[in-house]
């Protein structure tokens, strides 16, 4: 991903991991991390502060970044990438999000908060997945969802909302 006279930045995760990345990869895909960059936000040390996103999330968000960044440099800008089946990178993304819900919480809440708007797709798409074909009930046993509506108003939000439940 990156030849030895580019241009790096650090950053810090919030267990304390320092990352050294090439700076053009990690601005073309994170346009909070470029916003830090340009507004001069990183520590006396010179690292980016990252308080939301712990090592093992960081790790798999730059591992995406490297791939992405390496195999398609149009990539940040086209709304049109969606690759094939057969495509390595189609399956890399495939694995990245066939994790335990927990990993894939972190790691869509990591694209969120880094505005990295292609992973923030990829990981809300698993999630939708998941969901697919379930009832309601099905959906918060599998996600530990806590129904916390009366009987009552259960059965209002159905009548309000029955076009969503046909």
């Amino acid at each position: 991903m990156a030849s030895d006279d580019e241009k790096k930045v650090r950053l810090r995760s919030k267990d304390g991991e320092v990352f050294e990345v090439p700076e053009k990869a990690i601005a073309a895909f994170s346009a909070t991390i470029r916003g830090m960059i340009d507004e001069g936000c990183a520590a006396a040390d010179g690292v980016v502060e990252l308080p939301n996103v712990t090592a093992a999330t960081l790790s798999r968000v730059l591992e995406y970044v490297e791939r992405h960044f390496d195999s398609d440099d149009d990539y940040p800008s086209s709304s049109s990438f969606n690759p094939g089946d057969d495509d390595p990178l189609a399956r890399f993304d495939e694995e990245l999000v066939n994790v335990d819900n927990d990993t894939l919480f972190d790691l869509l809440q990591a694209a969120s908060f880094l505005s990295i708007g292609k992973l923030l797709d990829l990981t809300c798409k698993a999630v939708a997945e998941q969901m697919r074909g379930r009832t309601p009930d099905e959906i918060r046993e599998k996600f530990h969802i806590v129904n916390d509506y009366t009987q009552e108003e259960e059965e209002d939000v159905r009548r309000e909302n029955s076009w969503a439940f046909e």
